[in-house]
């Protein structure tokens, strides 16, 4: 496809999804593609912790994401990174989060929290500890099971992770001219949506 899409002359700029060991073994695949216009690589990379990435069941190492990423950046694909925050991390566990998410930038980054899907094993097995609706806080964004910290402390914690991350967008960093209307909406989501984790 990318290669009719250069050969046609077609000019577009595209995003897409890829796990990091399909980018470790097919570098040349993204090249190809960065030729045709990829601009944005959504990867999933969880965590660059080895147990965590088992617990996952992602069957990769923290270093195939890191060779992942390190081949994004000398292609000159933007990376739109995913991170899980676990229920269960402590107040340790966010910071060495934060400094992986830092290490990546500027790319694009994002956080999820670990939520059972339903349906799933991982459903069954924690089917009597959501601590409020499943099905209706099921949006990745609020925990449906019982955290380590409290509670608000949790949400402050992702919370910052998130303001960390848009500090760090490559927009910011590069300083890419950004239409003003365009700038002040994102600038007042993003706060709305900060604020709306730290009152939780």
């Amino acid at each position: 496809i990318a290669e009719l899409l250069i050969r046609r002359g077609v000019k577009k700029e595209y995003s897409s999804w890829a796990r990091s060991d399909t980018i470790v073994k097919h570098p040349e695949l993204f090249k190809l593609w960065k030729q045709a216009g990829l601009s944005t690589l959504f990867v999933g990379l969880e965590s660059m912790d080895e147990e965590k990435l088992l617990e996952y069941k992602k069957l990769l190492s923290p270093e195939t994401n890191r060779k992942a990423v390190a081949i994004l950046k000398e292609l000159g694909i933007t990376l739109h990174a995913a991170f899980i925050v676990h229920p269960d991390f402590n107040q340790e566990d966010f910071k060495r989060l934060e400094k992986e998410a830092l290490a990546l930038c500027p790319a694009e980054v994002t956080f999820t929290v670990l939520s059972p899907s339903p349906g799933t094993a991982f459903w069954q097995e924690n089917k009597d500890k959501f601590i409020c609706d499943p099905y209706y806080y099921y949006d990745c964004m609020h925990t449906i099971l019982p955290t380590r910290l409290p509670l608000r402390k949790f949400y402050k914690h992702f919370s910052h992770l998130t303001e960390l991350a848009l500090r760090a967008n490559p927009l910011r960093v590069n300083k890419i001219k950004v239409p003003c209307k365009d700038f002040i909406r994102a600038i007042i989501r993003g706060t709305k949506y900060i604020i709306a984790l730290q009152l939780i």
